[in-house]
């Protein structure tokens, strides 16, 4: 299930929201209106949700301190080895 939010897929928006977003070719803007409008008349006529444990997982893994992790360990592994 996905998120009704219309992204060009780019690598920076997929590594963080993998498939919760519907996605187009980049700068497609006729596939873009095509596809919010698409999702707009789906969701008045049956609205869909995203799944509570799709939606916890998402959170726990972008939280602060998941993220501030994430970086941490950026950081170290560009550290020079001491001489």
């Amino acid at each position: 299930m996905s998120l009704n939010v219309v992204a060009y897929k780019i690598e920076a928006y997929y590594s963080i929201f993998g498939d919760l977003l519907n996605y187009i070719r980049p700068f497609d803007l006729g596939a873009f209106q095509a596809t919010a409008w698409e999702i707009l008349k789906r969701e008045r006529s049956a609205p869909t949700r995203l799944e509570a444990t799709t939606l916890q997982a998402f959170k726990e893994a972008h939280s602060w301190p998941a993220t501030q992790s994430r970086f941490l360990q950026a950081l170290a592994s560009l550290e020079a080895p001491q001489a």
